[in-house]
């Protein structure tokens, strides 16, 4: 009978060591897989870090495309601003070497050339007379030169066979002859004595018709005035005989 009870106790215990095996591996499995999880937690990145780095990846990719374009955008414009004012300076260098242009430029800045006649007076003259006043701000690259426009005759211009001078101050004294020596009896003719600032141009179409009525003894008079010829005052007389 205890032989029998011994050998049953011996087989629970046989029975339930396995149990108690298995009870221990499955331990020693849950601890493993926790140690893996811990370390698999530790190791992952903060929730949500991808995106904010990402966000912060595209915001400075982003800043730096707007960036560029700015830089370009304000170069450009540094550059266009540039070239607009040289050309506006070339365009006034180009303008003021002409004399047409020259001469209004003068005129806004208050530098253009003008005269004061003093003698003669307007109204009736001699054949000969003397031409005096003051000239203001003439232009270095001309010269004085009075022209007598005929207005009986066809308003045709007799140009003086010389410049006129004036002096350092502007003050000028000229002898000046209007109409023809023997005049017309008992017949008044107007005429316009024209002060013009004469350019290398205008002196020379002065000069040869000078010359050429000199040869013939005759003068007919220009038909027209040169066109680079720059008037600057005038005064009406007439011839009475």
């Amino acid at each position: 009978m205890q032989d029998r009870q011994a050998s049953k106790m011996n087989e629970n215990l046989s029975s339930r060591q396995p149990e108690v095996i298995h009870s221990s591996e499955r331990s020693a499995d849950s601890f493993q897989l926790r140690r893996w999880l811990r370390s698999r937690v530790l190791l992952r990145p903060p929730l949500g870090s991808f995106d904010k780095a990402d966000h912060a990846m595209t915001t400075l990719q982003s800043s730096s495309a707007t960036a560029a374009p700015n830089r370009s955008s304000a170069w450009d414009f540094r550059t266009a601003v540039i070239a607009f004012l040289t050309a506006v300076v070339t365009l006034i260098s180009t303008m003021a070497s002409q004399s047409w242009w020259s001469g209004k430029i003068d005129k806004v800045l208050g530098n253009e050339p003008r005269i004061d006649i003093s003698n003669p007076l307007p109204g009736p003259v001699p054949h000969e007379i003397m031409l005096a006043g003051k000239v203001h701000n003439p232009p270095k690259d001309k010269i004085l030169w009075f022209v007598t426009q005929a207005i009986d005759d066809g308003n045709v211009y007799h140009p003086s066979d010389r410049p006129c001078a004036p002096a350092d101050d502007g003050d000028f004294r000229c002898p000046y002859w209007v109409g023809d020596a023997k005049g017309s009896s008992g017949a008044v003719k107007h005429f316009r004595i024209i002060a013009v600032m004469a350019d290398d141009a205008t002196q020379y179409a002065f000069s040869q018709y000078n010359i050429e009525a000199a040869k013939s003894k005759k003068y007919p008079g220009m038909r027209d005035l040169p066109e680079s010829k720059q008037e600057i005052g005038h005064v009406d007389v007439q011839r009475v005989r």
